[in-house]
């Protein structure tokens, strides 16, 4: 079994893995349109990688506080909930959009190359930093 991380997006949502034995966290597929195939597409994905858990990147204002996107993305969250029949967890994930763009600035990738990438990018440190604070709990 799998643990899954997205990064949700109005127009992509990033997604990374674990392997089996959830140490190497990868991106096998390119970030997912957030369109009317979503759930049908995450389901199926759900299935074929044999995840039983999805971490979901919650973002909150620097100060710790809820906003538009926050609200936003609980909705999101409480429709995978409704639709998939694993755990459903969310993550804070302040900076991680910021942090992604600098590795990938820092790659040599044009801002236009960075775009395709930013979102998977997004999703992997979200099921790292998860993994890093859950691995004591083993």
């Amino acid at each position: 079994m799998r643990i899954a991380a997205l990064d949700y997006g109005k127009v992509r949502i990033g997604f990374a893995v674990t392997d089996e034995a959830k140490i190497i966290v990868q991106t096998p597929i390119p970030p997912l349109r957030n369109d009317k195939q979503f759930f049908k597409k995450i389901k199926q994905t759900v299935k074929d990688l044999n995840i039983e858990k999805i971490i979901v990147g919650l973002p909150v204002a620097l100060s710790g506080g809820q906003t538009a996107q926050t609200e936003e993305t609980q909705g999101f969250v409480d429709e995978l909930r409704n639709q998939l029949q694993i755990s459903i967890e969310t993550a804070d994930e302040r900076l991680t959009s910021k942090f992604s763009q600098n590795m990938l600035r820092e790659s040599g990738l044009s801002a236009k190359e960075q775009k395709q990438y930013i979102d998977n990018q997004s999703a992997q440190i979200i099921l790292t930093n998860y993994l890093k604070q859950h691995e004591h709990k083993k």
